[in-house]
């Protein structure tokens, strides 16, 4: 795309050959956006096989992807850095695979849990001590109240799992009422006209519609 970018620049803008380079990047985009869904697809689909209840966290890509670039009155700082956060963050195409897994989720009647993701990299796993002082480097944590050592990523699903476990533990303690459907949904589906419970309604919001009437096919709850 890069490459395709650089050509484009060397055209003259609005002519027969600045166009065609304008299709030629497109087509590169949508061909990058479909390797990244297949990803995501398939890799939401080792998850959902493996797992009978799935932990995430509820995290606002959004607000973590927005510019730091400020304005003029009040203007950002570290800037370069955080677009390129935003880069790596896009790529990663994160919201793609929660939605990838909430569709497949669904599908196979799996539970999911959104926790908050608060102090979940920060936190230790070992006691709950939480403190900046826990991350001595970015890949590394090391808790400086009972010296709990584990990889910074290891110790963060520590901290997930053991939340969507609460959850798991409240949610059953109280008759495993039926939860939420996951929402937006990627694609339509027939509806499950199985009626077995009234009909779940789709969630207000997101943009997607959900269907069917069954209470724990992809249930997605968000909990603190």
């Amino acid at each position: 795309i890069v490459v395709s970018q650089q050509r484009r620049a060397r055209k003259r803008k609005g002519s027969r050959a600045w166009r065609d380079a304008n299709r030629r990047i497109a087509r590169e985009h949508r061909k990058v956006a479909a390797r990244s869904d297949n990803w995501a697809r398939d890799t939401a689909r080792l998850l959902i096989a493996r797992a009978d209840v799935v932990a995430l966290e509820n995290l606002d890509l959004k607000n973590m992807t927005r510019s730091a670039k400020g304005t003029v009155e009040d203007p950002g700082s570290n800037v370069a850095a955080k677009a390129g956060l935003n880069r790596a963050l896009q790529d990663a195409a994160l919201g793609r695979l929660a939605r990838w897994v909430c569709v497949k989720a669904e599908e196979a009647g799996r539970r999911i849990w959104l926790v908050d993701p608060a102090n979940t990299s920060r936190g230790c796993a070992a006691c709950g001590h939480t403190s900046i002082d826990n991350r001595p480097a970015r890949d590394a944590f090391c808790c400086t109240g009972c010296g709990h050592n584990a990889h910074a990523d290891l110790n963060a699903a520590a901290n997930i799992a053991a939340r969507a476990r609460a959850c798991e533990a409240a949610w059953a303690a109280a008759g495993a009422p039926p939860l939420p459907r996951p929402s937006p949904r990627l694609r339509r589906r027939a509806p499950d006209n199985t009626g077995t419970a009234p009909p779940h309604q789709p969630a207000s919001s997101g943009p997607g519609r959900l269907r069917g009437n069954t209470p724990h096919r992809g249930v997605c709850r968000t909990a603190g």
